[in-house]
């Protein structure tokens, strides 16, 4: 009598531990399941702000071409004026910062 006894006791603490076990498993399905869903979140977030940093970064290397192509136009427009002013110079014709103030350039007579 006493092993059948102890055989039940057996038995029922076996079920019990057989739904704490189920019951921790559907717990740590649901906590993988949110850790998961957190994560995949995170990186699409993460992988958005990537996308935004990239397309930044492109326009501002962008915006350093077009500045760094103007720069240069200059300097270049800068010497080609720099030479064109010397040349005249060596020819004797007077360039616009050379003339006397005694006779400024003559504009044509209104027409009235």
């Amino acid at each position: 009598h006493a092993v059948t006894e102890q055989w039940e006791e057996h038995q029922k603490a076996e079920e019990v531990a057989a739904k704490i076990r189920k019951q921790a498993s559907i717990e740590m399905q649901q906590q993988y399941e949110t850790v998961m869903q957190t994560t995949n979140s995170r990186i699409f977030t993460l992988e958005k702000e990537v996308q935004e940093a990239n397309l930044q970064r492109q326009q501002l290397e962008n915006a350093l071409h077009e500045a760094t192509t103007k720069s240069l136009e200059a300097e270049l427009e800068f010497t080609r004026r720099i030479h064109q002013l010397r040349q005249e110079q060596a020819q004797g014709t007077p360039s616009i910062g050379q003339r006397t103030s005694s006779s400024p350039p003559r504009s044509p007579a209104p027409a009235w």
